[in-house]
């Protein structure tokens, strides 16, 4: 079993974990407020208030329940090279503030996410979407070789991003190749 308590990039998504206990919460005083006020009057903002405090514990939720254990759950059957292969201390740079590129894997603390480069079977690298209320998010969606789902990331630094994001399809195919020859696989 790997010490994986103790690896970075475990302890950054524990810290990415920390945010979602305070989304809950947020979510939890939100509803309650939501809920006070319709004893008062019925109204739009009540029933916004509480819609929104209940997304914020559903994502929480999600994140503390299914994502977070599932990370666990995959550092531990990890081989020892490959878990030796995420380094002790987070690789740099920190690209977009959002991906780490270790020696095998693509790493999104953010989204729990560690992704063997061999597993990766296509990147769409400019996903943009725009809320209601006109807030743009920037996600790069991955595509798996070994059918599970595929996975949307979304971009913390997106301005940068957008100005090139041919750049990032480059440097995962980069890496991916350099896993290859050094595993022999080239």
């Amino acid at each position: 079993m790997n010490d994986y308590k103790n690896n970075w990039f475990y302890k950054t998504c524990s810290k990415q974990g920390g945010k979602n206990i305070v989304f809950i919460v947020v979510g939890v005083l939100l509803v309650l407020v939501g809920i006070m006020l319709f004893t008062a009057v019925i109204s739009v903002l009540n029933v916004l208030l509480a819609l929104f405090g209940v997304l914020m514990i559903v994502q929480g939720g999600k994140s503390m329940l299914f994502s977070m254990p599932k990370l666990k759950e995959q550092m531990e059957r990890m081989s020892a090279d490959d878990f030796a292969s995420l380094g002790n201390f987070p690789p740099q740079p920190y690209y977009y503030s959002t991906f780490y590129f270790t020696e095998r894997y693509l790493c999104a603390p953010s989204a729990y996410a560690l992704i063997r480069y061999d597993k990766i079977k296509d990147i769409h690298a400019n996903s943009v979407r725009v809320s209601k209320a006109g807030q743009q998010s920037v996600f790069v969606n991955i595509e798996f070789t070994d059918g599970r789902p595929s996975i949307d990331i979304n971009i913390k630094d997106y301005g940068t991003f957008l100005k090139a994001p041919a750049e990032f399809t480059a440097l995962v195919q980069q890496h991916a190749a350099a896993m290859m020859q050094n595993s022999g696989m080239f």
